[in-house]
């Protein structure tokens, strides 16, 4: 059976059957963590090997092998997306997903997005709880940059649900995503101008 990606240097998307869509709000199928991409940007539709691209009214707009996407069009494998300032190819491969970095990912999602208002420390507890485990799981060890990837998002997912409900983290948990953001840096120097944001975002020390 096939398996449907977004590869966007070393992140993979994975495509799911039916619709998803790909921006950076926290609510999207496939988030994209750049600024130059609006928050629902655009929409994939995969019914079986076929899988269809289309804009959704973006600012920067959605483009396809550098063509700028006017309709729905149908994508072939190695075909390349630009979104913003993001490039993302599309592929195929026999293999399943990785469940030892996908599973802790949308674990975090699920409990940002179910948990209940009245228990919202403790689902903050949790969340950071899975993305502690993340980096330091032996995924880390032999594929850093894909593990500091995945945890960025999840760190972007939680920050974002946490603004857009008007809440924040205690002070002990936001040392302790601190600390996991410096962790990310050290599996990829590259996600420092990201961490430092993120930094930001957690509000004054």
């Amino acid at each position: 059976m096939s398996t449907y990606w977004l590869e966007q240097g070393v992140l993979r998307h994975l495509i799911p059957e039916g619709e998803s869509v790909i921006g950076r709000g926290a609510e999207v199928t496939i988030r994209v963590n750049d600024r130059k991409v609006s928050r629902t940007h655009a929409r994939l539709r995969r019914c079986g090997e076929v899988v269809t691209l289309e804009d959704l009214g973006s600012s920067n707009g959605t483009w396809l092998n550098a063509r700028r996407v006017q309709a729905r069009e149908t994508l072939t494998v190695g075909d390349v997306l630009a979104l913003g300032g993001a490039t993302l190819r599309f592929s195929v491969s026999e293999e399943e997903p990785p469940a030892s970095v996908s599973l802790g990912v949308e674990l975090v999602e699920r409990r940002i997005e179910s948990a209940p208002t009245p228990a919202v420390t403790d689902a903050h507890l949790s969340t950071v709880a899975i993305i502690e485990a993340l980096v330091s799981s032996p995924t880390a060890r032999s594929a850093p940059a894909r593990v500091a990837g995945h945890v960025s998002v999840a760190v972007d997912r939680m920050l974002a649900g946490l603004g857009e409900r008007g809440e924040s983290l205690s002070e002990d948990d936001a040392a302790r995503v601190r600390r996991i953001l410096r962790r990310v840096t050290r599996l990829d120097p590259a996600l420092l101008a990201w961490a430092r944001e993120a930094d930001a975002r957690l509000g004054a020390r």
